[in-house]
């Protein structure tokens, strides 16, 4: 039950840092690299913030917070690349 609330706290947390890499990385023309940067940069701040919130004191927990948010990642990007391949096969609207 515990790695439940960790997962949806995951990915509330890196949802938004998600969402603000990709405003960020708005001039990245190719929209695919820019959201495979803005998710593997996602990826880096949750591990170095969460290696030294886990210290509690002691040695930063660098590959437990590594393990514990890489799951959360990977299920946003692999949210944002379906949108994404949706987004290039949707027709055109029609206008009236």
């Amino acid at each position: 039950m515990a790695y439940l609330a960790f997962l949806v706290g995951g990915l509330i947390i890196c949802y938004l840092i998600s969402r603000l890499l990709l405003r960020v990385f708005k001039s990245i023309a190719n929209p695919s690299q820019r959201v495979a940067f803005s998710h593997l940069a996602t990826l880096g701040i949750a591990t170095l913030l969460g290696g030294f919130g886990m210290a509690d004191g002691g040695a930063p927990r660098f590959g437990h917070a590594f393990a514990q948010y890489l799951i959360p990642v990977v299920l946003l990007a692999i949210v944002d690349f379906v949108r994404l391949a949706r987004s290039r096969t949707a027709p055109p609207p029609q206008s009236s």
